[in-house]
This record gives C-alpha cells, structure tokens and sequence, in this order.
C-alpha cells in the first residue's frame, strides 16, 4: 500500500495518463488507444499509430460524478473485430480511467 501511496503522490499527472492509455492498449492487445478529453482538440495521451480506417476505432465515455470527460479511443488489432469481451474489458477501464483524468485536472488546477 505505501508503494501505492509514493507513486501517486511523486507521479507526473500527464505520464499518469499516458500509464493508463499503454496499459489500455495492451490489455486490449490494440495497436492504437488514445485518451481524447471533451476541453482539448488533441487528444491528451495517446500510443501507437492512429489507423487510417476511422472503421478500425470504437471508444467509450469517461465519466466522473455523472459528467462526460472525453472518451477513451482504441484501434481494433489488424482485419479483427472487437469480441463481446473486449468490449467488456473496454467498458470495465472507462470507469477507473475517468476517475484517473478527473485526478489529473485536479492536481492541474493546483498548480
């Protein structure tokens, strides 16, 4: 737990974002994921290679305390196509990873 706590208090809140788009995209085994927030036109973590076929994309909200923050992007991997537990896994991630972005604004507004 104390590991947990250091972490969380020395970690950048940007690369904290970008942790949990690589985690994303390796849970899902995507070749692309992006975090894209509703304030920004870019989006504000993002890894791999956006695909050209807009087809290949399919995201979930992130909320936090009933709001939409932006939504989490992910590239399905080759000519597959999401399975019913992906999107499971995908819907299961919003959820923390909204929290995590709430976070983040936060500790921007600190500084």
């Amino acid at each position: 737990m104390m590991r947990a706590v250091r972490w969380a208090r020395d970690a950048d809140p940007e690369r904290v974002l970008v942790t949990l788009v690589a985690s994303a995209a390796s849970a899902l085994r995507s070749p692309y994921a992006a975090i894209e927030l509703d304030d920004q036109p870019e989006p504000a973590a993002a890894t791999g290679k956006l695909p050209t076929d807009p087809s290949r994309l399919t995201s979930v909200e992130l909320t936090h305390a009933g709001g939409t923050l932006g939504r989490l992007v992910v590239a399905a991997r080759g000519h597959e196509s999401f399975t019913p537990a992906d999107l499971r896994l995908l819907a299961d991630l919003a959820l923390p990873i909204g929290a995590a972005v709430h976070a983040v604004g936060l500790a921007a507004d600190l500084h």
